[in-house]
């Protein structure tokens, strides 16, 4: 008889402790999310650059050739700063596919090729546009 009530006893304190251990990982659980929550709604501030070749590009120079006269030059072509709440992948790729196609419109046939596109993220407006200051500082193109 003793022993049963020992066991039913053990058998309890160790119930206990497991639904302690549930109860603590579950507080963990929900302090990870409300974290991650609380990162995804801050806001991001975005910048996008794209480095691309330029040049004049001639169809037929007088002896039935094509192609880019006198070489091409290398040109930043760039975003405005831009906030996101939600900033993934997803809307990176959107934004350089956005400014390829503009930089494309404007530069036309003189384009030569895409060398390079990236986003940059910051956490406040003031850091992306101190980096975009000494990025373009000096460069004339757009």
């Amino acid at each position: 008889m003793t022993k049963k009530i020992l066991m039913i006893g053990l058998v309890l304190i160790s119930l206990n402790s497991c639904k302690d251990r549930e109860l603590e990982d579950l507080k963990l659980e929900n302090e990870s999310l409300k974290n991650e929550l609380f990162t995804r709604n801050q806001a991001v501030y975005t910048w996008t650059v794209i480095e691309c070749k330029i040049g004049a590009y001639t169809i037929d120079n007088g002896y039935g050739k094509k192609g880019f006269f006198k070489g091409t030059d290398d040109v930043l072509y760039w975003s405005e700063i831009e906030m996101f709440n939600n900033f993934n992948e997803d809307i990176k790729y959107q934004l350089q596919d956005q400014l390829e196609k503009k930089c494309r419109n404007r530069y036309g046939m003189e384009l030569h090729s895409i060398q390079k596109k990236e986003t940059f993220a910051f956490n406040s407006y003031a850091e992306a546009s101190q980096f975009k200051d000494s990025v373009t500082n000096g460069n004339k193109n757009k």
